[in-house]
């Protein structure tokens, strides 16, 4: 690894590690086996520029990872294979700095994007299903960020607000 950023574990037992610095994901079996390999430095489909903001999988063991200096998120089936992108801008289901992605058990993704101080919620097929936040210290707001997400088990997903010093929870 060249400054590995994000781990996440498939249904299917499958470690996919986001290689940073050689832009590119690794997978490997739950007794750290390396299986294969995808990506290279580029902008095209299937390849990467710094990605560093975070991996995800869906409930087929779609990976999803944020693509941070293209801002954008991609998509791939278990074994690497391109399925789509989106991003970058600011208008919906677009983004600008992306610090954190994660999926329910319903397989909808979830995009901290910290450039933009707001979450994106995406379908599993990457349809944009409605966002939330903005820049300020109320509930509901980020004074920067969101930094980090998680999703629990029933749904509820919490930011962090990493400069607003605190962990928010939106259902």
């Amino acid at each position: 690894f060249r400054l590995p950023t994000g781990i996440s574990i498939g249904r299917n037992g499958y470690l996919y590690v986001l290689d940073a610095q050689n832009n590119r994901i690794q997978k490997f079996s739950s007794e750290g086996q390396f299986i294969s390999k995808w990506g290279v430095f580029g902008s095209a489909e299937g390849q990467f520029s710094f990605p560093r903001g975070g991996i995800a999988l869906d409930l087929n063991s779609n990976v999803y990872l944020s693509d941070d200096y293209n801002h954008r998120i991609q998509k791939f089936d278990s074994n690497g294979q391109f399925v789509t992108k989106w991003g970058p801008g600011d208008s919906n289901g677009e983004f600008i700095d992306i610090s954190g992605i994660a999926s329910d058990s319903e397989g909808n993704i979830y995009v901290a994007d910290l450039g933009a101080e707001r979450v994106q919620k995406f379908s599993p097929a990457g349809n944009f299903l409605g966002k939330w936040g903005s820049v300020g210290h109320e509930d509901g707001q980020f004074f920067y960020g969101p930094v980090s997400i998680a999703v629990n088990s029933i749904g509820d997903v919490y930011a962090v607000d990493g400069w607003g010093f605190r962990v928010q929870r939106f259902t």
